[in-house]
């Protein structure tokens, strides 16, 4: 029988991308390697064979070279795209109660990309569900090293005495209403106002509701809503009065521009916390979106008093401000803001906004440049800085005209964004390749299009636009 290694690799790549779990293909894809004599490939597709089943050690050692008789040695190599993947799993698994499963994905993740800091923080989250506090807060540690946005983000699991939690008032919790049962009365707690794991764990009795706040929360920070959405439905099921439930469903649903829903979830945890702070930011904001300028203006305001060091609060009110049109006030809020937290890439955008407004080009190209500092990958603050530079007069005639474009560009990516929060992926296709066919050279736009088309199952499509970008 001929034997073509070259084709079993093909086709074990292909069912491994279709299933990267497949521990099979894997092991099989190893062999074929071996017989061609690229043995660190081969060692490689070994370990991942038995990492996905661990029955396989020492089942694929004995033909790769090694000293002495001994295997050889392969240092896992990075893969940032599978470390993504497991990423996804384990915070699925985490919304659905499994704690240990997830652990398992956190760790290749971790193993397969060092320098992941949504891995570390996300295993951090489960080995808190499991008790192990000291792991939680060296896992939590690392994730700031590597991304220091997160400071701040989770420090509390290191508060209080001995290792405990900080101390949080207990919050008496109804039982959810049965269909013959009245609806028993709200019972405001006005010393619910932090929004930390601790608080978390010491407000949430039910264990599995709990977990789906984490499990949603995870999903939040990912984007990914709708999954982050259906946690939160579930904790709101469970405990009717959790005001995580409705906060982290406010969140999500603002971050989808169902900005009715989610002012609907902030109007809940105001009655169930009426002195907590982030919702009447985040109402706040839902509100500008929402052309309720003054009752925006209220709620951030209000936020502001209850909690002065609070960064989203003045943030809010800058955006308010600018959405009545007084650019000045929006740029004094928006400075309060970055001297809370200097490292808060937004703020600068929208102060660079409210300045290129009141035509301070050399203002919003500064505010504009440490934005692109902060998060150099963000498509909106590039085009941002090039249509302020162009507007400053410091490009030729063809230049201002790419300005206007770019100006054009983001009304269509604008466009195409509402019609995709509404489902409806014709209508968002459509505005982003009238985006595309304007500036067929700017990433953003292909990518944004790619998206429209995976959500049509236009998977030919969809790639074409992600090489494209």
């Amino acid at each position: 029988m001929q034997v073509d290694p070259k084709g079993a690799i093909d086709t074990f790549s292909f069912v491994i991308h279709l299933d990267p779990y497949n521990a099979d293909a894997y092991y099989n894809r190893s062999i074929a390697e071996a017989l061609l004599g690229n043995f660190d490939l081969a060692v490689g597709d070994c370990r991942r064979a038995v990492e996905l089943d661990p029955k396989r050690t020492g089942t694929c050692w004995e033909y790769l070279p090694g000293e002495h008789g001994k295997p050889a040695v392969a240092q896992p190599s990075r893969d940032p795209a599978t470390a993504r993947t497991l990423l996804e799993r384990a915070q699925m698994r985490l919304s659905k109660y499994g704690v240990d499963g997830a652990l398992l994905d956190f760790d290749k993740a971790i193993s397969l990309d060092p320098k992941n800091a949504d891995a570390y923080f996300g295993r951090s989250r489960a080995r808190m569900l499991k008790g192990d506090r000291a792991g939680a807060a060296a896992d939590c540690r690392h994730a700031i090293e590597l991304d220091l946005k997160r400071t701040g983000s989770c420090s509390e699991q290191l508060a209080g005495d001995e290792g405990n939690p900080a101390t949080v008032p207990d919050l008496e919790q109804s039982k959810p209403a049965t269909a013959a049962a009245k609806p028993q009365t709200v019972r405001p707690n006005l010393t619910a106002t932090d929004d930390t794991l601790a608080a978390k764990s010491l407000e949430t009795k039910d264990p599995k509701a709990l977990e789906l706040i984490l499990g949603g929360d995870a999903w939040l920070d990912m984007g990914k809503y709708d999954k982050a959405i259906g946690a939160y439905d579930q904790v709101i099921v469970l405990d009717p009065d959790n005001r995580f439930g409705y906060f982290g469903r406010g969140k999500a649903r603002a971050a989808t521009r169902d900005y009715g829903q989610a002012i609907a979830d902030f109007n809940r945890v105001i009655q169930l916390a009426p002195n907590f702070a982030a919702a009447y930011s985040r109402r706040g904001l839902a509100k500008v979106t929402s052309s309720d300028v003054d009752g925006a203006l209220a709620d951030c305001d209000r936020a502001a008093k209850l909690d002065p060091k609070a960064r989203d609060a003045f943030y809010c009110k800058g955006m308010a401000w600018h959405a009545k049109g007084d650019a000045g006030r929006a740029i004094a809020a928006y400075s309060v803001a970055i001297g809370i937290d200097a490292r808060d890439d937004a703020s600068y955008y929208a102060r660079g906004m409210a300045r290129a407004d009141r035509k301070d080009y050399d203002g919003a190209i500064a505010d504009f440049d440490q934005a692109l500092k902060l998060d150099s990958g963000n498509a909106d603050y590039a085009v941002a800085r090039k249509a302020a530079v162009a507007t400053k007069g410091q490009s030729d005639e063809a230049d201002a005209a790419a300005s206007a474009d770019l100006r054009a560009v983001m009304a269509l990516l604008e466009r195409g964004d509402a019609f995709y929060a509404k489902r409806k992926y014709d209508r968002a296709i459509a505005e982003y390749s009238r985006a595309v066919a304007l500036a067929p050279n700017e990433p953003s736009t292909c990518s944004a299009r790619a998206r429209a088309r995976l959500q049509k199952g236009d998977y030919d499509g969809a790639l074409a636009d992600l090489d494209r970008a």
